[in-house]
């Protein structure tokens, strides 16, 4: 007769620092484009109004 075992629970992952740091690569790509778009229309508007007054 075979014994009837309880399934077997899988170790919890917990996360690491390289967890971490690949959440930090993958904000800043996508947070930066945004924010150099944004960084240069507004030195465009200051240089064109420094040029028009």
């Amino acid at each position: 007769m075979r014994e009837i075992r309880p399934p077997a629970q899988e170790p919890q992952v917990k996360p690491d620092w390289k967890d971490f740091f690949a959440l930090v690569i993958a904000a800043y790509s996508l947070l930066l484009p945004p924010l150099l778009v944004i960084l240069g229309v507004g030195l465009l508007l200051v240089l064109l109004l420094r040029m028009v007054f």
